[in-house]
């Protein structure tokens, strides 16, 4: 009778509804795969186009070119002529420079000095970080204390320098 009549159209109108939302899920599954998959292809170009390091942190001329080529020798001249200040920050600078260069470390040009030893601590090996820790202690000291540092500190700080010697 009509109750029969009623349950195929029922379940005909059931199948329709399934079968749309079939296709609506198979869409919507499409377009989030290709837009997924194209950021996928994104992503390592964006990470294979490193930012250029930068010039100036803190204030200072990071680039090997602004370097001397003795950096060590120039540091302990300064330090020689009573400079203590521009002795260490030259070997502040030059350390900087040859972590950002050579080692890599993700130093951006706004970093404070805290920030400059977290990102060496967490990307060099221990002798390089510890190097860089001493280092930004006694500069932080001479910097912003006002406070001197003797010459056994310095030159202990020139004696193991941990970078490679010459720049140029």
């Amino acid at each position: 009778g009509q109750g029969a009549g009623f349950m195929g159209v029922f379940f005909q109108m059931l199948g329709y509804l399934a079968l749309t939302l079939l296709v609506v899920a198979i869409v919507v599954g499409l377009v989030h795969l290709l837009s997924g998959r194209r950021s996928l292809n994104e992503g390592p170009k964006v990470k294979g186009l490193k930012r250029p390091p930068p010039k100036v942190v803190l204030g200072m001329d990071v680039t090997p070119e602004s370097l001397p080529d003795d950096l060590l020798g120039q540091a302990r001249l300064y330090w020689s002529q009573g400079q203590a200040r521009l002795a260490l920050s030259l070997l502040y600078r030059g350390a900087l420079t040859q972590l950002i260069t050579r080692q890599e470390v993700a130093i951006e040009g706004s970093d404070t000095e805290s920030e400059c030893l977290s990102h060496v601590e967490a990307a060099v090996p221990g002798n390089l970080a510890q190097y860089f820790r001493r280092l930004s202690l006694q500069w932080v000291k001479v910097a912003y204390s006002k406070e001197e540092i003797g010459s056994d500190d310095f030159e202990g700080l020139c004696a193991s320098w941990p970078f490679e010697r010459r720049e140029g």
